[in-house]
């Protein structure tokens, strides 16, 4: 299901635990990495994700944008089990942080 998907993982998680987050998205496919570079949002064929599961301040959400490039998806972990839920990738649009 996660295949083409680059993502980390970022700050605490309380519902599914990160590790529990990782185990998912690694048996869907997908690879989890420990930092993003711009190189690695530009990567053919890859879609590069920053899953977060704490609300974030326009500021930051702005500033972890500019760091990882513009073709990085900076979303909400519940993304990931809506997605699962619905045995389907869903769109990024309602899961994406406000800047």
């Amino acid at each position: 299901m996660f295949t083409n998907y680059s993502a980390i993982l970022l700050g605490d998680f309380r519902g599914p635990t990160k590790p529990e987050f990782r185990q998912v998205l690694e048996a869907g496919g997908a690879e989890i990495v420990s930092r993003i570079t711009k190189n690695d949002a530009d990567r053919e064929g890859f879609i590069t994700l920053a899953i977060l599961d704490a609300q974030l301040s326009s500021e930051k959400v702005e500033k972890l944008t500019k760091s990882l490039g513009e073709d990085a998806e900076v979303i909400k972990s519940s993304w990931v089990l809506d997605s699962i839920s619905c045995y389907e990738i869903l769109p990024f649009a309602n899961y994406r942080f406000s800047s």
